[in-house]
């Protein structure tokens, strides 16, 4: 069972623990507080709706909850089958593909693990092919995770979700 949202109110900044991101990084989206999957809590975000169709592109952050505490790495690995099976998707028939190996990066200066793929949709009357769904946790105290997910082939909100991440910093005396 998810764990909680934030309790911290989405005004400038959408904060989870150490890890947060400006509100304007994108323009117009709206705040979102839900649980996607079960190893993460404390979740904030921003959603989208994609113009014409009954679908929304998301940029979330919030904590794991991992016991024992994963590394980056698999965290990164273990959340990605999660999100695929969550609520957002389960009526759309979904289907993962081309699932990336997680690569070492750093958030902000603190080292960190990014893992993409493509969940593939199907439904009667949807024309969305699916979603891009990037997944990066971040070795913070606590460990957090940013997770974004926007239409394949949608440009646009691929740039808005890569600017939200730009835009992603981790407080150091949480």
């Amino acid at each position: 069972m998810p764990g909680p949202g934030s309790t911290v109110p989405i005004t400038e900044r959408v904060v989870s623990g150490p890890l947060s991101f400006p509100v304007s990084a994108a323009p117009g989206w709206t705040a979102q507080r839900y649980q996607l999957f079960a190893p993460g809590a404390q979740t904030a975000g921003l959603r989208q709706k994609v113009p014409g169709h009954q679908w929304d592109a998301h940029a979330e952050i919030g904590q794991t909850t991992f016991a024992p505490k994963a590394s980056a790495q698999d965290a990164a690995r273990r959340i990605i089958p999660c999100i695929v099976a969550s609520s957002r998707y389960d009526s759309y028939r979904p289907r993962l593909e081309g699932l990336t190996e997680p690569e070492a990066i750093t958030v902000d200066g603190v080292p960190a693990a990014r893992v993409t793929g493509r969940i593939l949709v199907s439904r009667a009357g949807l024309d969305i092919a699916g979603d891009v769904l990037t997944v990066v946790v971040i070795a913070s105290a606590p460990q957090t995770y940013f997770q974004s997910d926007s239409p394949i082939g949608d440009a646009a909100l691929a740039a808005v979700v890569q600017n939200i991440f730009d835009h992603l910093k981790v407080a150091r005396d949480v």
